[in-house]
Parts: C-alpha cells; structure tokens; sequence
C-alpha cells in the first residue's frame, strides 16, 4: 500500500469527525430554542455568533498544496468536509448539511476538552397536550360510551344475555391490555397505557357485574375475585417492566377497590388483613424501586381507609389481640418499606419522613385504644417498640435524617412507656427522670433538638410541681410523694447539670444552659423545702392560715438556704451563685418585713427579726474581709 493512501485515510476519518459534530451541534441548537424567540426579539448577527462559532479548518488534502496569500487579498475558501473526503463538491441534496466547513467543538478556556451539552427535556407544548393527550382521552371516552350505549340496545333488544355481555367484555378488556402491552411501542406511552387502563376497567365492571348485577349466572365470589386479583397483578407487572406509574396508579386504585366492590355482609377480617398485606408490600416495593412517591402515600391512606374494618368484634372472634396483631404487621411492614427506600435511594425525602411519623403515631393510637384498660400490658407493648425504633435509629447506613427521626420517635414512644408501666406513681417523676436522660442523650450525640426536648421536659414538669405545691392539700409527714417528686426532680436537673461539661456545645452556649438549669434546680428546691415546711408546721389549713410555727420556718428556711447560697458562691468565685443568695435575702426581708410583722406574734415576731438580722451582719462582715483580703493579695 502507498503511505499516501493512509494519509488519505486519515484525513478522511478526521473530516468525518468534524462532521458528525458539526452535526451533533445542530441538533443541539435545534432541540433548545434560541433566547430571542423565547423573548420575541428578533435574532441578530452577535447571537447568530454566539451560537455558531468560526468555524475550524479541516487539515488541507495532501494532493493539493496550499497557496500563500497574497497582501490583502481574501482568505482562501476553507474546503468542506465532503470536499477533503471525496475530492468533489456535494450533491445539490446534500448541500445544505456541508454548504459550510466542518466546525470542532469550540474548548473552554484553558484548553481543558468540553463535554457536548445534555440535552434537556422538551417542554410539553399546549398543541401537544391537546392533539396527543386530549384527543386521545376523548376518543376513548367517547369509544367507552359508544360500547356502552350499544351493550344497552343489545340488552334491550335480546341481542345479548348476561352470561354474552360479561364474555364480551372480559373479552374486549383482555384484549385491549394484551394490545397494548405488546404491538404499540414505547414512542406512543401515553396511547399504551390510556389503552391497558381502558382494558383494566372494563374487566373490573365485567367481573363486578357477573356477581353484583347478573346474580343468576351464579358466579361465585371468590372466583371474581381472583379474577379482580389477576387484573391488578397485570397492572403491577406493566408498572414494573415499563416504570409507569400512572399504571402503577390504576393497578393500585384496582386493588384497593376490589375488596369494596364484592363486599357482602360481615368481611372475613383474617383474609381481608392477608390480602391487604400483600397488596401493601406489592404496591410499596414498585414505589420503592421506582422512586414513585405518589404510590407510597396513597397506599398508606387507602390502607388507614380499611382501618375501621378491623374494629373490635367479638361476636365475630375478632380479638384484641388479632387487631393488634394485624396493626403491628402493616406498621412493620411501612416502617420497613420506607428504610429499605432510604437505603436504595441513598437519602430520605420529607414525604417518606412524614409517612413514618403518621405510621407510628397510628400504631401508638391503635394500641393505646385496644388496651387503655391494661396498662401493664399497653407499656411492656410500647417499649418493645420503643426499643425496635431506638435499635433502627443505630443502624449505620442510614441517612442521618432518618435515624434522628428513628431516635426521636423512640423516645417519645419510650415516655408513653414509663407513663403507662408505673401508672402507680406520678407521671411528674418518671417524666423527670425522662427529661435528664434527654438531655443527656442530646448532649453525648450533640442533637440540638434532643437537648431542648428535655429542657421543655424540665420546665413542664417543674412547673407542674410548683402548681401541686401551691395547691395541693397538707401531707402532715415529711416523706410524701410530693416530696419523692421535688427529690427526683433536683435528682435529674442536677445530674444532667453535672455532665455538662462533657456535652458538645461551645463555651457560651454552655454557660447559658448551666445559668438557666442553675436557677431552676434552686427555684425548684427551695419550693420543696418550703412545701415541707408547711406540710409538717402548716396546721390543718395547709397554706390557707399557716401558723406562727410555718411563717416563722419559711422565714428560717429562707434565709439558710440564701447564706448557703451566697457562702457557696463565695467560695467557689461563682457570681451567679452570690446573686441569687443575694435575690433570695431580698425576698426574706420583704416576707419579714411584709408578712411577719402582720402575721406573727410578738415572741414569733422577734425570733425572725432577730435571727435575719443576725445572718444579715454576720454575712456582710465575712463579704467585706473576703473581698479585703482578694484586694491585698496582689500587694503581697
């Protein structure tokens, strides 16, 4: 062979090139509009630049040698592709694809390659939502009432007879389905399914009317049934194989249906649950794997639809313990299916976040309504779930949305838990005793809303506990549940306190919850002294009328409980501390001075006097030597 040829060869393959991408180019240009037509404006030389790069020279043919240009004479024409292929110029017919030079991809700056632009997904225009969708849905219609204009002529005329009419039916839905699952092409989808779910309802009219509305063809219900069965399986099956899911849609509008449609008298609740399940999971997975979020949403609501057929009916030996067992199978199966979807898809989407919550509120409410007489029973439940949540929010491979959803809905579960299994004490301490392991758990895993989760728990259940120590009656005993509930309170605030500088927080926001669980958990406990003071000196009144015994306790308790404050304060260089000892010698003098002197006897009356007074001395006086002794130290 002559090396020439292979130059040839090579020039020609190259112009090939620059051919196909001249006219990958056009059509790329083609498919999106240009902006003046978007906008209206007309289309002028710099836009027509833009689009249309100068164009780069193919290497010149070997045969012909190129001819300097003289001084300002015009370039020479650049030969366009098919020249350096063929050596001729082009067929008229094919003139307008190589009437220019084939152009290269233009490359960005810094000679870095570009990657041919995607092209995007035509827009929908108006012309094709009527000529190719609305005269589709019409035709159809319109073919549907013809068929059935002419089945009531038939009727009337004793062209058909009931046992006929079901055939033709049953025969003209098949048919359409089996068409238009296998001649009409993937180009014409929306014509494929309009068609196979004009099939689809025609079989459900025709296996619903052989038992409904021809009773005399004698047509069990189970084998139309199994008919109604048969046709949601196709639909499932072309949802699958194809991604439809408008398909996917009718094939679950048909299921859920059908049960509806051959209902007659009391259901068999067993099979109803079975058939539910299967057709939940069925449903559940094509969403999953197809990413169809409508599917997911609407099979949980046509199951929560179904849920006042599982109503507890025990003539009919239907039990507590079946509909809880139904419920916990459908709930497991959701919960299932939608961590299985955040597993495949890699992420979690609001939608399915919603779904799980609704899912285990609705499973909660079930139990709680089944078994509000037996609580003991009702918590051992609840925490089995609270335990199944908590181990799912620990998976690893979760996105982190979803195990904090997980966390989150486990201990709230958990809460229900404690309530319902110690029923016998007060729900303040086991909630207490909730609210430190929150805040706990929020700090250790650095869960922001976790921790304000247990800081509103505090507040709620210590505002609860000053309520019943304002209101409720005296105890006469120092051990008392009301007591037992001040104690567990200061228990849990002071050792979630404790564990704070461990927590992931940064220095200020530290110092902001240590402040505000400081004043609390003093506020809190200085109300349960007090309440123990009234409960054994108070009298039989209570708070109403306290005796000389009462004032003249509050008014010690008070003003110990502020020198302890205020020495803790000064030996630990804590100025919150200090401040509020200094607070609550502020509110011991107003009671003193407000409430004693009106209240009190004369002898009861000096003891305050005197006993504040004294505390009040003795602490200023170790104040001004603390605080002299601080000012000289620097010196020495």
């Amino acid at each position: 062979m002559n090396p020439e040829f292979y130059e040839r060869l090579d020039l020609r393959v190259r112009a090939l090139e620059h051919v196909v991408h001249g006219l990958r180019a056009d059509l790329d240009a083609a498919r999106v509009p240009p902006p003046e037509a978007a906008s209206g404006a007309g289309f002028d030389a710099a836009a027509a630049a833009a689009r249309h790069p100068e164009p780069v020279a193919a290497p010149p043919p070997v045969h012909e040698e190129p001819v300097a240009a003289s001084a300002g004479a015009p370039p020479p024409r650049q030969p366009t592709a098919y020249e350096q292929m063929f050596g001729t110029a082009p067929p008229r017919e094919m003139h307008a694809i190589f009437e220019r030079p084939a152009e290269a991809p233009a490359a960005p700056e810094g000679g870095a390659p570009s990657h041919p632009a995607t092209p995007s997904k035509p827009a929908v225009s108006l012309e094709t939502l009527l000529a190719g969708r609305g005269l589709l849905l019409v035709g159809m219609l319109l073919v549907l009432l013809a068929a059935a204009f002419f089945l009531n002529v038939a009727i009337a005329r004793g062209w058909l007879g009931p046992a006929e009419q079901v055939l033709l039916a049953l025969g003209v839905g098949s048919g359409l389905i089996v068409y238009a699952a296998r001649r009409i092409g993937r180009d014409l989808t929306f014509l494929s399914e309009g068609l196979t779910g004009l099939g689809a309802g025609i079989d459900y009219l025709a296996l619903w009317a052989s038992v409904a509305v021809f009773p005399e063809l004698h047509v069990p219900r189970p084998l139309a049934f199994a008919g109604m069965v048969v046709v949601t399986a196709v639909l499932a099956l072309l949802a699958t194989t194809r991604r439809s899911e408008r398909l996917a849609l009718l094939g679950l509008i048909g299921g859920y249906i059908t049960p509806v449609l051959l209902a007659s008298g009391v259901p068999d609740r067993e099979f109803l649950a079975a058939y539910l399940l299967i057709l939940s999971a069925t449903m559940l997975a094509i969403g999953v794997r197809s990413s169809f979020r409508s599917i997911e949403v609407l099979t949980f609501i046509a199951v929560a639809c179904y849920s006042p057929a599982f109503i507890i009916d025990r003539p009919h030996h239907w039990t507590n313990e079946m509909c809880a067992t139904a419920a916990t199978t459908f709930f497991a199966t959701f919960a299932l299916a939608y961590t299985l979807g955040a597993l495949y898809d890699g992420k979690v989407t609001r939608t399915r976040l919603t779904l799980l919550v609704f899912d285990t509120l609705g499973y909660v409410l079930v139990l709680e309504t089944l078994f509000w007489r037996w609580q003991s029973a009702l918590g051992e439940m609840l925490l089995v779930l609270a335990v199944a949540l908590l181990a799912a929010a620990r998976i690893a491979a979760l996105p982190r949305r979803l195990s904090s959803a997980y966390l989150y809905l486990g201990l709230s579960v958990a809460t229900l838990a404690f309530a319902a299994l110690f029923q016998g004490f007060s729900l303040t301490d086991v909630f207490a005793v909730e609210a430190g392991l929150l805040v706990l758990i929020g700090m250790r895993v650095a869960d922001r809303w976790l921790s304000l989760a247990g800081a509103a728990l505090f507040v709620i259940v210590g505002c609860v506990l000053l309520g019943d120590a304002a209101s409720d009656p005296p105890q006469h005993a120092v051990l008392n549940s009301l007591a037992l509930g001040f104690a567990i309170y200061v228990a849990s605030l002071g050792f979630a306190l404790s564990r704070l500088k461990t927590a992931e927080l940064s220095e200020r926001a530290k110092r902001g919850w240590w402040a505000a669980g400081t004043i609390a958990l003093h506020v809190v406990a200085l109300a349960g002294l007090s309440r123990e003071c009234v409960d054994v000196l108070g009298g039989p009144k209570g708070l109403d009328g306290m005796s000389n015994d009462a004032q003249l306790g509050l008014s010690a308790i008070w003003t110990l409980y502020a020198t302890g404050l205020f020495a803790a304060g000064m030996a630990r260089h804590q100025a919150l501390w200090r401040w509020l000892g200094l607070g609550l010698f502020g509110c011991t003098i107003f009671k003193v001075f407000i409430v004693d002197l009106a209240a009190l006897d004369v002898v009861y009356r000096i003891l305050s006097f005197l006993g504040l007074g004294i505390v009040l001395v003795g602490v200023s006086a170790w104040y001004q030597r603390t605080m002299a002794r601080q000012a000289a130290e620097p010196e020495t």
